[in-house]
């Protein structure tokens, strides 16, 4: 899913030692309360609810992570 490899992608170069702790990540916005322009309810809905989106996106970085070849190659 390309929300996940957009989140995982800084990551994935080190820019960041993982997905949720970049500061500049829209995943923040994705799983907060907060007003956002961001369409949330959309994206969560996506994966069932938002447990299972968080354990969706932390199983499937950590999998984009550890594989040598990337989505964009």
């Amino acid at each position: 899913m390309a929300i996940i490899y957009i989140h995982a992608n800084a990551a994935k170069y080190a820019l960041v030692k993982y997905f949720f702790t970049n500061k500049w990540s829209s995943w923040h916005s994705s799983i907060s309360n907060k007003p956002s322009s961001l369409l949330r309810d959309e994206v969560i809905e996506w994966f069932g609810s938002k447990e299972q989106c968080i354990k969706t996106h932390k199983e499937m970085a950590a999998y984009y992570y550890d594989c040598e070849v990337g989505i964009e190659e």
